[in-house]
């Protein structure tokens, strides 16, 4: 890979620091003689005349300097020991051991020497603390020294490699392990342990590593980097791990950072004139940031560079001509602006994300994303929209969304508008107005699969979505859905998010799926089941009729249980993932008759027996009340009602559970009427709709004559009475009329209905109850020639014979009330008159007789009376009437032939005085005849209080219609002793 494939940035500044002795016979460090280089954290120290060591401060003035070495030695290294604060100095004659030497710059310290070595160094390198150092040689050694050289307690060393090939590199990768490079090589040697001179791995073989070219990775990993013509090489303990291919001559290497390296490249085409003539080689300064893989500095000197070194937190280059240059790294902020401008906003992106903390300190946060942002413009205006997309998805955080989606409103760029607002629902960004803007997108480009993936996701919990990040219009995306057909989706949807009336609505009127929305009202409680009832049950009852009724019932009656719901059901699932659009489900129901029409069922009884006929799920849709009990109060069934209006059948069905159930419910005794009055009325209305002579209307009112006398306690007999007169039903008046005080009406009903037969049958069930009755069907009975031909002579004789038995009319009523009419004669009446007459004659004797009886017994009384008051009375009893011994004295006797001991009346009368049962009236009389005295005196003052009453004889005078009867019954009763007539006298 040529130097010319690799992206270059200036994100270096060189600055060229001259010698500010420069052209003097004494210059700091634009000394041709210049050997070695290194810098302490403020100075800056060079080797010059070849033992000359010269220390320099920030301001590049000459702080002092010293002669190292004697006359014929060459320094070539130096090092300053940071942690020590120790200048390490390494100097090479030929024939002389290579020595090494340890300087204070405020005093020099420590001299150590390594031992004869006639070859020259060609690398070193030391550990943090200067207890370990290696040397490279010439000749293929490498030795390495251990011991307390900063302290001066001695040291030991050993050859810990030897070939013919020169080192090229020694490095250490830590206190245990070194790198070693030669021409042909590349080797790793422990630092501790005999090793005999063999390298403890050969990384690389044939391969080896120019001088100057090898630097030790800062990244933790500690890799060893070796710079070849062709490429860079990164290699680990155990070999090599990757290369990077970068076609640049090398002279040196230097690993700045860990992502920086340096390489010095000579450019031997370019031969230069100096002023004076001569020829000087130039050289290239190539920094590679090894992690982005680009160029971040290029720049040709016009001199030969030998040291590059780091000093004050920059890069330092010396060149031959005398020239210091700095390398100084721009801010990160800087560099993003150079790629920016350039539109290299991935690069941009990367080098920002990539940056070491350090390097970002002070950065803007958003100014990435601002980068980012620039970047998807960049990508959009180039029509690249889905690359841009995923550079908007990033910048969330920056705000402004409703541009970057109005951007993608277009249709052939909704696809991208999908992504990012997915990833804003993700990131919980999204609103809800976005929210709902995805859905719609997948509802246009037919992603059936995402949005149900999408709503399975969504949470809820008492009805409200528990992630604020997917709430989303819900009416809005419902209604994009049926628009575009989605129609089972749309019912999902509304399923998941509870709304019932949707669901039912989407299913009945949309896919004319009944059977459907009954299965899903099931699983309802019993709150919303009775919303979506009332306002979609006529429908239902039109498409699936014998369901909704049993649906019904079962609400009504209280058995209602919800079914469990089987949320996304995976069936439909499948079927939306097959038919996409598809407007109705034709899979036909299970239960559904082959013919499609149900039969038309009269009673519940006939509906329970067909429905468990069918199986299945219908073997439970009817419950029994002992089975299930209530788990709440059913509502009031009236609600409902309306919704029967076109099935009269099925409204009778439901009307006959209710009645059969409803007392097992204890329900309110109102809504009982109510539902009675109301089923009476649909059998008396249904048997109107069938022919006259028809079977079917006989049943009905059938059903309404039975219904009436079943519950005619519960059924409001106005009602009844009403309705069967529009109805033209006869039997429902006499079953109104049923009641007492009715039966005078309901006969009333008959006569004037002409119902002949009807007429007789009240005067039979009720005539004994009311005899009034008998005398309204005399009249009747004779008001007209052909009703007394119809019910005939024999019925009018049995009338007259109960008229004369309970004697409610006089002969003479009699008479008068046939001779107003000329249906029946007088001869008709003939036996009746005889009869009254012998009746009356045979009750006048008997009269007669029972007031001689009275006589009699009158006599009798006042004889006995005058005897026990004139004549005595002998008493012969042996036994005391109290306590049944034998009398003795004292002995008491009284008149009425009762005998008593003293003893026994005394306590006789202690204790009834003593229990407050005494009368003062029954003193001087036997106890055994006080409570007969007792009777007849209440008897004397009950008949007083009556004949001291005149309000309540006039008022039983006033409304008798025997007045005499009364007369004399008030006074058998004692009532005219002190009753005085009082007759009224008209009002002044």
């Amino acid at each position: 890979m040529s130097l010319s494939s690799w992206r270059n940035f200036p994100f270096f500044d060189c600055t060229p620091v001259r010698d500010p002795l420069f052209g003097s016979d004494s210059p700091l460090y634009s000394d041709s003689t210049l050997s070695a280089v290194c810098s302490s954290q403020d100075r800056f120290i060079i080797a010059v005349s070849n033992t000359l060591i010269k220390v320099i401060d920030k301001s590049f003035q000459l702080d002092f300097e010293f002669t190292a070495y004697e006359l014929g030695w060459s320094v070539v290294k130096l090092k300053y020991i940071e942690s020590y604060g120790l200048l390490c100095t390494i100097a090479e004659k030929q024939g002389q051991p290579l020595t090494l030497k340890l300087w204070s710059l405020n005093k020099i310290r420590k001299i150590v020497n390594n031992g004869p070595n006639n070859y020259p160094m060609t690398a070193f390198d030391c550990v943090k603390d200067f207890s370990v150092l290696a040397f490279g040689f010439g000749n293929g050694a490498a030795i390495l020294v251990r011991g307390d050289l900063v302290n001066d307690r001695g040291s030991r060393q050993r050859v810990v490699y030897e070939s013919k090939d020169p080192v090229t590199g020694v490095i250490f990768r830590d206190e245990s392990l070194l790198y070693i490079t030669t021409t042909l090589k590349v080797l790793t040697i422990p630092t501790t342990g005999a090793n005999n001179g063999k390298p403890d791995r050969i990384l690389e073989k044939n391969v080896g590593v120019d001088m100057g070219c090898t630097a030790l990775s800062k990244d933790n990993k500690r890799h060893l980097l070796a710079g070849r013509d062709d490429a860079l090489t990164f290699y680990s303990s155990k070999g090599a791990t990757y290369s990077i291919l970068l076609d640049l001559p090398k002279k040196s290497m230097h690993a700045l950072t860990s992502k920086y390296i340096v390489f010095v490249s000579p450019m031997h085409s370019n031969l230069l004139a100096s002023s004076n003539g001569s020829q000087y080689h130039t050289t290239k300064i190539v920094i590679v940031d090894i992690v982005n893989r680009f160029i971040s500095f290029s720049q040709t000197v016009t001199s030969s560079v030998d040291q590059v070194f780091d000093m004050w937190g920059d890069l330092w280059a010396i060149g031959t001509d005398g020239m210091l240059y700095k390398f100084h790294e721009k801010a990160l902020s800087e560099k993003l602006n150079i790629l920016v401008q350039k539109d290299l906003f991935s690069i941009a992106i990367r080098l920002a994300e990539n940056a070491d903390p350090e390097e970002k300190l002070g950065l803007d946060d958003k100014l990435v994303l601002q980068i980012k942002k620039k970047f998807g413009d960049y990508l959009y205006e180039k029509d690249e929209s889905m690359e841009a997309i995923e550079q908007y998805i990033q910048c969330f955080s920056l705000g402004k969304t409703s541009e970057i989606i109005q951007k993608y409103k277009d249709g052939s760029k909704i696809p991208g508008l999908i992504r990012y607002l997915e990833k804003m629902v993700e990131e919980k960004y999204a609103g809800k107005d976005h929210v709902t803007l995805l859905l719609c997108c997948y509802c246009k480009l037919k992603k059936i699969d995402e949005i149900i993936n999408f709503i399975r996701e969504i949470e809820i919990i008492d009805g409200e979505v528990t992630s604020p990040n997917y709430e989303f219009d819900l009416d809005t995306v419902l209604s994009l859905c049926r628009e575009s057909g989605y129609l089972q989706l749309a019912a999902i949807i509304a399923k998941k998010f509870g709304e019932a009336s949707i669901v039912v609505d989407i299913q009945l009127r949309d896919l004319g799926d009944a059977q459907a929305a009954l299965a899903y009202m099931k699983t309802l409680s019993i709150e919303e089941l009775l919303r979506v009832l009332v306002d979609n049950v006529s429908e239902l009852l039109d498409k699936e009729s014998n369901q909704t009724t049993a649906l019904l019932i079962n609400v009504f009656t209280g058995q209602y249980i919800p079914k469990p719901s089987s949320g996304f059901d995976t069936g439909e699932l499948a079927l939306l993932s097959s038919t996409e659009g598809d407007t109705k489900d034709t899979v036909p129901h299970p239960n559904e008759p082959e013919n499609g029409e149900y039969p038309v069922l009269q009673s519940y009884r006939a509906f329970v027996s067909y429905m468990g006929s069918l199986g299945g799920d219908n073997e439970s849709v009817i419950r029994t009340v002992e089975t299930v009990k209530p788990t709440y109060l059913p509502p009031r069934p009236r609600i409902i009602f309306p919704s029967f209006v076109k099935h009269p059948n099925e409204f009778v069905i439901f009307l006959e559970a209710c009645v059969e159930k409803y007392d097992a419910l204890g329900g309110n005794e109102g809504d009982k009427k109510d539902i009675l009055t109301t089923l009476f009325e649909m059998y008396l209305t249904l048997a109107n709709s069938a022919e006259s002579e028809d079977v079917e209307k006989a049943q009905w009112e059938k059903k309404a004559k039975d219904l009436g006398e079943r519950e005619k306690n519960s059924v409001d007999p106005t009602s009844i009475l009403l309705l069967s007169n529009l109805h033209s039903f006869n039997e429902g008046e006499i079953i109104a009329r049923d009641e007492p005080g009715f039966e005078v009406d309901l006969f009333r009903s008959r006569m004037a209905s002409g119902d002949i037969n009807g007429s007789l049958a009240v005067l039979a069930k009720y005539g004994e109850s009311d005899p009034e009755l008998y005398r309204l069907a005399l009249s009747y009975i004779v008001s007209e020639k052909h009703i007394f031909e119809a019910i005939g002579e024999k019925k009018f004789q049995e009338v007259l014979d109960k008229i004369m038995q309970l004697k409610l009319m006089t002969p003479l009523d009699v008479v008068q009330t046939l001779s107003m009419n000329s249906a029946a004669t007088i001869g008709l009446i003939k036996n009746y008159l005889l009869q009254y007459v012998n009746s009356q004659r045979q009750e006048i004797q008997n009269n007669e007789k029972l007031a001689q009886s009275y006589r009699e017994e009158t006599a009798r009384a006042k004889l006995e009376i005058n005897r026990l008051i004139t004549e005595p009375t002998t008493v012969q009893n042996t036994k005391c009437n109290s306590c049944g011994l034998k009398l003795d004295f004292p002995t008491v006797h009284f008149i009425c032939k009762h005998s008593y001991h003293e003893r026994c009346l005394g306590n006789e009368s202690a204790s009834s005085n003593g229990n407050g049962n005494g009368n003062a009236s029954s003193e001087g009389y036997a106890h055994s005849c006080v409570a007969e005295l007792e009777a007849i005196t209440a008897l004397r003052q009950a008949q007083e209080e009556v004949g001291e009453r005149n309000n309540l004889f006039k008022a039983a005078l006033s409304d008798a219609s025997d007045r005499f009867k009364v007369m004399t019954s008030f006074y058998g009763r004692g009532a005219m002793e002190s009753v005085r007539l009082v007759f009224d006298t008209p009002e002044e």
